[in-house]
């Protein structure tokens, strides 16, 4: 509407305010102004149903942001359509009802037949591409907490959680002293997420070795500052 008001094609008779000079003389919405209020769910859900290439929440997104936009259709239906008939993304983009998940058991051995998949990383990777299965729930530790749930080590690879023996303290430093790579904090969380991380130097070592010999990071990696 702004960009028409400021063109050559602008009627001068139509207010370029028009919720001003309106006002108290019916005005109700820009929408209702335009003519382009927003579908109520059913007429939402039966637009998306129409246009079958839209059938991931990401893809909706990216819809939303090009030039084939329906103005109609509110950015955030999930919110928009709460209590309206919202039930989920699958129904209102593909007319699929909301899946249930697996029970731990299944989704373990689902896992299992995966063995690609064997770090928490990869699983990520995973639940975020089009390979994923979505009656595994992206968060399993939540979901199946207090009905199977050990650990993503038990989850993805059939491993029972082992007790770790960490460092002393001292024995850490000394550890980290004996990779001067390692200089920064961030170079550290790099390291505990590679394949060369030795599992007896705890991952957060700031609150493990808290009371038990923690100083600074400088001091931790031997690269303390110089004065």
């Amino acid at each position: 509407f702004r960009l028409w008001i400021n063109s050559e094609d602008w009627d001068p008779r139509v207010p370029k305010s028009p919720y001003y000079y309106y006002k108290d003389k019916g005005w109700i919405s820009m929408p209702d102004f335009l003519g382009t209020d927003k579908y109520t769910y059913e007429e939402a859900r039966e637009v998306i149903h129409g246009l079958p290439e839209i059938n991931t929440q990401s893809k909706f997104l990216s819809w939303l942001r090009s030039s084939e936009r329906d103005p109609r259709m509110p950015a955030s239906p999930a919110l928009t359509y709460k209590d309206k008939g919202w039930i989920s993304w699958p129904d209102f983009l593909r007319g699929e009802e909301k899946k249930k998940f697996y029970t731990y058991e299944e989704a373990r051995e689902v896992m299992r037949g995966l063995p690609e998949i064997n770090t928490y990383n990869k699983f990520l990777l995973w639940i975020n591409s089009e390979d994923w299965d979505p009656r595994v729930p992206k968060n399993p530790y939540q979901c199946y907490k207090d009905k199977g749930w050990i650990s993503f080590s038990a989850f993805l690879r059939g491993e029972e959680k082992i007790k770790i023996d960490f460092y002393t303290y001292k024995e850490a430093r000394e550890v980290m002293h004996g990779l001067p790579e390692i200089t920064t904090e961030d170079k550290f969380r790099l390291w505990i997420n590679s394949e060369d991380w030795d599992p007896r130097v705890p991952k957060g070592p700031y609150y493990y070795y808290k009371d038990k010999g923690w100083i600074s990071w400088p001091d931790f990696l031997g690269k303390e500052k110089k004065r």
